[in-house]
């Protein structure tokens, strides 16, 4: 069973509307409203702790993830089906069988670790080098298992696989907050909203950014 850290969402508006499906996600591989953004990072975040305590894989079996589904409710509108996420289980395609092991002997795996442990620069440096390494990384996933198959859907579960996997290589370092929370608003989200939203997340970053920092510091 995953288990949902919950005070990793930032609820920002109303999610009551949001019903995106994984085919239909972003150019970029990543969901387009930041509801399921939002999202994606508490789920994230869950599966690469299930990976680090039981030999690496990065996804569960369906039987798994529908199990928790009445468990995923970050927010009042969220869960797994409205943000596409029933399709990231073991066996639904062939990112979805990855183990850790296997992301991390591409050299793009370490580069992704490296590019996403430079937050401390300037924001706009550091997002572009983090979120360029991990789509690097995604399309590393991509050409190893698919064959370059350009199945969108395909490639947006490898697109997770790469931030599971980042993620569990960095496990007291909230590095999928930071990544998702790079991403500019989306094509579907340019109202104003939307925007005032993206300028909270930028906030919100830089909080994150420093709360790390003290951590290090303490440690």
């Amino acid at each position: 069973m995953l288990k949902f850290n919950t005070s990793q969402y930032v609820a920002f508006g109303e999610c009551g509307d949001v019903n995106e499906e994984i085919d239909k996600w972003g150019d970029d591989g990543f969901p387009t409203t930041l509801c399921c953004r939002n999202a994606l990072t508490v789920l994230s975040n869950a599966l690469a702790s299930q990976a680090l305590n039981s030999g690496g894989q990065v996804f569960i079996s369906q039987d798994q993830l529908q199990s928790c589904a009445q468990s995923f409710n970050p927010q009042q509108g969220v869960s797994l089906n409205s943000c596409g996420f029933q399709s990231l289980y073991l066996g639904s395609s062939k990112c979805s069988n990855l183990v850790l092991q296997d992301v991390r002997k591409l050299q793009q795996y370490q580069d992704a670790l490296d590019k996403c442990s430079h937050f401390d620069h300037p924001f706009g440096e550091s997002c572009a080098d983090c979120t360029g390494a991990i789509l690097s990384l995604r399309d590393g996933l991509h050409n190893q298992v698919a064959n370059n198959n350009n199945n969108h859907t395909e490639l947006a579960i490898c697109e997770v696989a790469a931030i599971v996997a980042v993620a569990a290589g960095k496990p007291n370092d909230p590095v999928v907050d930071k990544v998702l929370r790079c991403l500019p608003p989306s094509a579907s989200g340019s109202d104003k909203s939307s925007h005032l939203h993206h300028f909270y997340f930028f906030i919100f970053f830089q909080v994150l950014n420093i709360w790390s920092q003290i951590k290090l510091t303490k440690s």
